[in-house]
Formats: structure tokens, sequence, C-alpha cells
């Protein structure tokens, strides 16, 4: 499995040549996180075909082969499920824990354009990400963990808390994809996440 993903990285490195701006890192990382998906699934289904008659019980997939549940998108440990009903951000936050996830905590740039890269694919525009300075202005925690944002996507001259109301963090197809803060109560799409086999 080990040297398989060897020669698919070398392959895709080489395919990528010369194709830069449509190949980033992120679009090869893409690629092997299918492929990973697939052989899971492939796996999960030899078990299956063997132990039928043996057990007459479905095997359990091993923990190595990562699951999301149906409609939602596998990245790097995680699932993302794009929620397209407009909502404020607390009702959007209270959606997503429905759902055993919470509003999408962006914690590098190779996930946020993971995110962008799907959002480019959907016709609706704006969604709630899971930010906020609601509890100290200009100090944007995320909802999940409460932790300070050490990573950040603004927009150029963002957050600006216009009218001093602005409060909750969305990305914007009118800002190229990029964050912007916005009154809390303005209703949005989302994004919610969750850890993969949860």
């Amino acid at each position: 499995m080990y040297m398989k993903r060897i020669l698919l990285v070398f392959a895709l490195s080489s395919f990528c040549k010369g194709e830069e701006p449509n190949c980033s890192g992120y679009r090869c990382e893409e690629l092997l996180s299918k492929i990973d998906k697939l052989e899971c699934r492939l796996e999960y289904t030899r078990e299956l075909l063997e132990d039928k008659e043996k057990t007459r019980v479905a095997p359990v997939p091993t923990q190595a082969c990562a699951q999301c549940p149906d409609t939602w998108i596998p990245y790097k440990g995680s699932c993302y499920i794009f929620v397209a009903t407009k909502n404020t951000f607390s009702r959007s936050e209270l959606h997503c824990l429905s759902l055993g996830a919470n509003l999408v905590h962006i914690e590098n740039e190779l996930e946020n354009e993971f995110i962008r890269s799907q959002l480019r694919t959907l016709k609706e525009t704006t969604y709630w990400i899971g930010l906020t300075d609601a509890g100290t202005e200009g100090i944007f925690n995320w909802v999940d963990d409460n932790s300070t944002a050490s990573f950040t996507g603004w927009e150029k001259a963002q957050p600006d808390n216009s009218e001093g109301k602005e409060d909750c963090v969305h990305i914007r197809h009118t800002y190229s994809y990029n964050w912007n803060d916005a009154q809390c109560t303005s209703s949005y799409n989302s994004i919610c996440e969750k850890k993969s086999n949860a």
C-alpha cells in the first residue's frame, strides 16, 4: 500500500508538471484522498463478500478506513457537508450540532483551498464558517473548541466590523471565496465539519 502511494504521488507530480495554476498541492492531495476512499471501499466490499457465507453479518470497517456518511465529503480525516439552507450563525451551528458536527474549523491554507474549491462548484455563494469575535471584539475564536484562529483567509480590508455589528464570519463568492465578517443575525448557508468515523 505504501509503495503504491509513492508511485501515485510520483505519477501525479509528473502529471502536474508545468500545470501549476490548475494542479496545486491541494489537487494532488484531493486525488490521493479519493483514491484512499476507493481503496477502503474496495477492501470493505471484499471482506463483506468473504464473510457473507461464514457469518451472515457484515464486518465492521477497519479504523484505518476513514468513513463519512453519504452526501458528506471526506478530506484529511474530517467529513464536510455544505448546507444549502439559509440560517443565522447560531441556528447554523445548532443544525451542525444536530448532525454530530460543528460549523467548519479551517486550520490551514490547504484546508481553506479545499473549502474554496468545493464552493466554486456550488450555485449558492455565501456560507457561514465557525469563527466569531462575539466574545471579545477583534479576537476571533472557533466555536468547536473556543481556540483563537491561528490561520485566517480574510478578504482585503476585512474584518472591518461595519457599523460595530459584525461578529461572525462567512466565505463570500463576491470576495473570491475569501473570509468576511458579517452580522450574526444574517441568514446564509453553512458548512458543517466532523471527524470521520465519528
